[in-house]
């Protein structure tokens, strides 16, 4: 499905109105998944991700995976997922954030993006 998604938080820190508001969107297709579990990570794990146009016919992820991604709240143009973000810090080392996506409809003459393109 194209959306348009919204980070709510920053390194699990909430943003404020205005950040959210200033935050760029990030628009590609949404797909939530339970995938095998990835390498270093021991428990099930469901995945929200959102892809963007294919790179050499691979479609990628344009935003950081939301790992266990509950829906936390549902309006009549939006819907707030949370989750857990990974930040990698090198071979074995990782930190989880706390993160949170709020999920629109694209506006119109919104397109779908490449990676790369949203600086979040």
């Amino acid at each position: 499905m194209l959306v348009a998604v919204v980070k709510l938080r920053k390194k699990g820190r909430a943003l404020t109105r205005g950040e959210i508001a200033s935050q760029p969107r990030a628009v590609g297709d949404l797909t939530l998944e339970d995938p095998p579990r990835p390498r270093g990570i021991r428990r099930l794990v469901r995945m929200a991700e959102l892809y963007g146009l294919p790179l050499g016919g691979v479609p990628t992820n344009i935003i950081a995976p939301l790992l266990n991604p509950a829906l936390a709240e549902i309006t009549a143009d939006a819907l707030v997922l949370f989750g857990f973000e990974v930040e990698s810090l090198g071979a074995s080392d990782r930190t989880e954030f706390i993160q949170g996506w709020l999920v629109t409809l694209p506006r119109p003459g919104e397109k779908m993006m490449r990676r790369g393109d949203v600086p979040m």
